[in-house]
């Protein structure tokens, strides 16, 4: 039950980040339109900021639950299987306590410019776009807290079966 409530929150991460992403380029594209026709609209740059914020951290999220953030693992793919998978888990322990002061100064930024509004947007809170660092960064977390559980079973399946020379499945 757990599992299909959290496929679920992650299929919707991934529609709205797609949508906020498009509206983003859609509100610049419609600013600079009015620009040039000599009306320009006071709140399309900083709308857009909000959108964006917002998409980048729901998107960091996706992208890294699939595995499509870059890597350069040239040397820790010489190691044993073992070893790789420590690795990952040292990582994993590296971006958990990156997340969790992110998090915190997040919170804190939110609380701090909840009185302040942007100047094109009258009563537009900076809170709301701030409020994207500790939300994404607690998303992120889960994420990672999950890849860390599935690396730590694979560590603790992984025996010293594997063939002299043999490096798993690479070309």
């Amino acid at each position: 039950m757990l599992r299909r409530v959290y496929a679920v929150i992650c299929e919707w991460e991934e529609r709205l980040a797609r949508f906020l992403l498009t509206a983003t380029l859609a509100v610049i594209l419609f600013a600079a339109f009015t620009r040039y026709i000599g009306h320009p609209i006071a709140w399309g740059m900083e709308f857009a900021t909000f959108l964006f914020a917002w998409a980048v951290f729901l998107a960091a999220d996706a992208a890294f639950r699939h595995d499509r953030h870059p890597s350069v693992d040239l040397f820790v793919n010489l190691l044993p299987e073992k070893v790789r998978l420590g690795v990952k888990l040292f990582n994993y322990a590296l971006i958990l306590i990156f997340l969790a002061v992110l998090a915190y100064h997040g919170s804190t930024l939110t609380w701090t410019t909840r009185f302040r509004t942007y100047s094109g947007i009258p009563g537009f809170s900076y809170a709301w776009p701030t409020l994207s660092v500790p939300v994404g960064c607690v998303l992120l977390s889960i994420t990672t807290i999950l890849k860390a559980r599935e690396t730590w079973q694979a560590l603790r399946g992984a025996g010293g079966c594997e063939a002299p020379g043999d490096g798993g499945d690479q070309a």
